[in-house]
């Protein structure tokens, strides 16, 4: 949850829960509700946090099966699902310095797409031809900060969008590949959730509030914008409004954080991560936050969803949003 991932508690750990852990990441073996009532079919990538480093797990809905798509003492977070290629791009610091990388979806053919540049990066996401990488990045330099860029497919051709003072980051590409949604501070200093044309003109703040709002995402038919935000109550919850900032609604209404929203690829679901049993759990709702299915129950933080290769019709979700609003 970029700057606040430091706020959202540091476990402090028995001996016997490392043990645990330790046991889970070498097996990634995770305990899923034998009650879950699958949703359709698709791939789940999240990433699960553990004191070695931080993984990409792979969960498949239809057998209700986890893999590790990576396994090893690096942070590898953030991933992108190009649907050209059928690749994942990821964020590692594998190598010493971070870098943007991109692998298969069994965790193979891993190579990387930045060079050294010693970059920090926030946020990643494929236009849906797969053919321009939006990122957040953050060269390794006095009075740099975190600027949304375009990237090619084959990592080259930089673009920087923004070009400001501000801090930007975590980009979304509308499904038709004319505007990116993202987070970048306000004059408030709090994290607000604005749109631009895919050359960065134009730019519009959408939430303008006074509290923080995070990790927005489209719907599948561009006509809606999921987002976490702090608005309740002081935790966090989840809302969707329309992709003009109007219409909000209210998702989650309760008194724990839900953080990381995305989408199913039909729109009728959303998967994101809540603050359960002291760590946070994936779980998959409907658009009205109601049938919640927990996907995980461990002692590792799990966030930032990724639903892929999910067939349906992305129009259905407007139907269901219709009839949450009646």
């Amino acid at each position: 949850m970029n700057f606040k991932e430091a706020k959202l508690r540091m476990k402090h750990l028995t001996v016997s829960t490392l043990c645990v852990i330790i046991l889970l990441s070498i097996a990634c073996q995770y305990t899923v509700y034998s009650d879950i009532a699958k949703p359709n079919n698709g791939i789940i990538i999240f990433e699960s946090y553990s004191p070695n480093g931080t993984e990409l797990i792979k969960y498949e809905v239809e057998s209700g099966n986890f893999y590790a798509l990576t396994q090893n003492d690096n942070v590898d977070k953030l991933g992108a699902f190009n649907p050209k290629t059928n690749k994942l791009a990821f964020v590692s610091d594998r190598g010493g310095c971070w870098n943007i990388w991109q692998m298969d979806l069994s965790g193979g053919s891993v190579y990387k797409l930045t060079d050294d540049r010693k970059l920090y990066v926030n946020g990643l996401d494929w236009t849906d031809n797969g053919g321009f990488l939006a990122a957040s990045l953050q060269e390794d330099c006095e009075g740099c900060v975190f600027d949304i860029v375009t990237i090619t497919e084959n990592g080259r051709n930089l673009n920087n969008l923004t070009q400001s003072k501000e801090i930007e980051f975590q980009p979304d590409w509308s499904p038709n590949g004319n505007e990116i949604i993202f987070v970048a501070k306000s004059s408030k200093m709090t994290d607000q959730i604005y749109i631009m044309d895919n050359d960065g003109k134009n730019i519009t703040n959408l939430t303008k509030n006074d509290v923080n709002n995070e990790n927005p995402h489209w719907s599948p038919n561009g006509k809606y914008i999921v987002f976490s935000s702090e608005m309740t109550d002081g935790d966090w919850d989840i809302y969707i409004m329309d992709s003009n900032g109007e219409n909000l609604q209210l998702v989650t209404k309760n008194l724990t954080d839900d953080i990381t929203p995305n989408w199913s690829p039909d729109g009728n679901k959303l998967v994101y991560s809540t603050f359960i049993e002291n760590n946070f759990e994936i779980v998959i709702s409907d658009l009205d936050g109601t049938n919640q299915i927990r996907l995980t129950h461990n002692p590792l933080d799990e966030r930032t969803p990724l639903w892929i290769q999910f067939e349906g019709c992305a129009d259905e979700e407007e139907n269901q949003l219709k009839s949450n609003q009646a």
